[in-house]
């Protein structure tokens, strides 16, 4: 498997989990998340595409994208700061 498949898997999975874990509440079972984490998710990507820049369609779909893997992966702001590397190992 290439690694775009790995990573396209990997984002599958994510929103998959995000999707079982939209409770009107907040929730930690699987990752700390807040309530509605759906609504949540999809207002921050929007937030990120309307904020941008970017002329670049494709790196403008990659940023909205990170918005949404930054509200699951770190809900709680307490695993990484903003000078912070995300390596993904696939």
């Amino acid at each position: 498997m290439d690694d775009f498949t790995h990573f396209k898997a990997y984002l599958n999975d994510l929103w998959t989990n995000l999707a079982m874990m939209d409770y009107p509440y907040p929730t930690s079972f699987l990752m700390p998340l807040p309530g509605k984490p759906v609504n949540t998710a999809c207002e921050l990507i929007n937030m990120r595409l309307n904020a941008s820049n970017e002329t670049d369609h494709f790196k403008l779909i990659i940023d909205g994208i990170s918005a949404g893997v930054d509200m699951y992966t770190n809900y709680t702001g307490r695993y990484l700061d903003e000078n912070a590397v995300f390596v993904i190992f696939l």
